[in-house]
């Protein structure tokens, strides 16, 4: 998926299979969001959506070398961008 306005923030649900995408952000507070940041899925992480169960529920990703699978209302969560060409989800950018 190449988008040139990178600040464009989608929901992880929205990135199609195949499509790769950056994690921007994790909406919510509690448990749930710390589950989801402890399973890998910090912002500046690059994931690739590899599957769809047939109602989009749940998702399988990968990342960070594994594959990971969420439901989708935990996948609603996560806010992504486009993932930039030659990104290699390694930590945060300095500018």
């Amino acid at each position: 998926m190449i988008v040139d306005e990178r600040s464009e923030r989608l929901n992880l649900t929205d990135v199609p299979v195949g499509g790769t995408a950056c994690v921007a952000s994790i909406r919510g507070t509690g448990s749930l969001r710390g589950r989801i940041m402890a399973m890998g899925l910090v912002p500046g992480t690059v994931v690739q959506v590899v599957r769809k169960a047939p109602m989009g529920d749940p998702l399988e990703l990968s990342v960070k070398g594994y594959y990971l699978s969420l439901r989708k209302r935990e996948a609603e969560m996560v806010l992504v961008t486009a993932d930039p060409i030659g990104r290699d989800g390694g930590g945060e950018d300095d500018g």
